[in-house]
């Protein structure tokens, strides 16, 4: 047993103890290919949940020959409720797949159905949906005649696969426009300097609110490191100019939860 996470036991225990399968967040993941890890022949799937896996992380399961696995789920659906294959990631990366068996998966805008590849709220129907919460006022609002809302936007496309692009509550509103954090993500880690990063809203007296974010750099760069203003211009061949954060600060690393997902409160308090 492990305690806590540590990538070079974890890496130890995955070749010597001959395992079949394992289940990480890409922080997880990342830690271990920085450790030198490499899969072994018994290793049938790595399981990637917890949060959106980078397209660099992705990469480097297939350079590495990993059987990567992402999924989506939630707490309230005892876990996964879709998981992409290796062949997924190599055909469409950035998809988690396809429902598990016995799950009901639908895109719902403004309380009903919705076309594919229209953006809406995932909802979840099965055999392992949670009845409700303990609140029951919490329960009235996330369950609908045993289907959850889970709160999270997406859509899927026309081969039956998913495609997450935030929480709905993460959607930052910035001068009347809808800023989703995923987008900005996305443009700030396509510089080659950007390991990762995590971009929220801030209150604002003009503005409502301003988008913000937290970068962490790569540790090993033949380039001299980006400037705050160098990442700015970036971005505006990338994003609309609502969206371009208004402040760019580096860090270490990211703040997180125990299960590893960006502690985006933590990157507000930061800010504030």
């Amino acid at each position: 047993f492990q305690r806590e996470f540590d990538a070079e036991r974890t890496a130890d225990a995955l070749s010597k103890s001959a395992i079949t399968g394992v289940s990480l967040v890409p922080t997880m993941l990342s830690r271990l290919f920085d450790a030198d890890w490499r899969p072994d022949p018994p290793l049938r799937f790595v399981l990637l949940g917890g949060g959106p896996a980078s397209d660099a992380l992705l990469d480097r399961c297939l350079d590495y020959d990993v059987p990567v696995c992402p999924t989506y789920g939630t707490t309230e659906t005892a876990s996964q409720i879709t998981t992409a294959t290796p062949g997924d990631v190599r055909s469409s990366p950035g998809t988690v797949g396809r429902p598990l068996v016995g799950t009901e998966v639908s895109i719902q805008t403004d309380g009903e159905g919705s076309e594919p590849s229209t953006v809406g709220e995932l909802v979840v129907a099965g055999p392992t949906v949670a009845p409700g919460y303990l609140d029951d006022a919490e329960t009235a609002g996330a369950f609908v005649d045993g289907r959850f809302r889970t709160g999270d936007r997406g859509y899927v496309d026309e081969n039956g696969r998913f495609w997450i692009v935030g929480r709905a509550d993460d959607v930052i509103v910035t001068g009347g426009e809808n800023v989703q954090p995923a987008e900005v993500v996305d443009a700030l880690v396509a510089h080659p300097s950007v390991e990762d990063a995590a971009v929220v809203g801030v209150p604002d007296e003009e503005w409502g609110e301003r988008v913000v974010a937290l970068v962490v750099l790569e540790e090993a760069t033949d380039t001299a490191t980006p400037s705050s203003e160098e990442l700015h211009s970036f971005c505006r061949d990338r994003l609309p100019a609502f969206a371009i954060p208004k402040a760019i600060e580096g860090a270490e690393e990211l703040p997180r939860t125990p299960s590893g997902t960006v502690d985006r409160s933590a990157v507000r308090d930061h800010f504030r």
